[in-house]
């Protein structure tokens, strides 16, 4: 629904491909990265909060791009 709502039903399949692609990337680095941090350390306390960053970076991304939406 947001890919169509911000960019249009034109192009929703090839929108929508692009963010699969970014789902299954993140589906196989996330995991990847989050047990090698497991491994290194040897608790979960580093993964939770690589995992933890990574979700607020997020959370301040779709901020920045709210603000950028507004100007437009």
């Amino acid at each position: 629904g947001f890919c169509a709502d911000q960019f249009g039903t034109k192009n929703n399949t090839v929108n929508y491909g692009i963010m699969w692609i970014g789902f299954s990337a993140a589906g196989i680095l996330g995991p990847t990265v989050l047990s090698s941090a497991f491994n290194r350390s040897g608790s979960y306390q580093s993964a939770f909060l690589i995992a933890s960053g990574m979700a607020v970076l997020g959370l301040f991304l779709s901020f920045v791009y709210r603000k950028l939406a507004a100007r437009s």
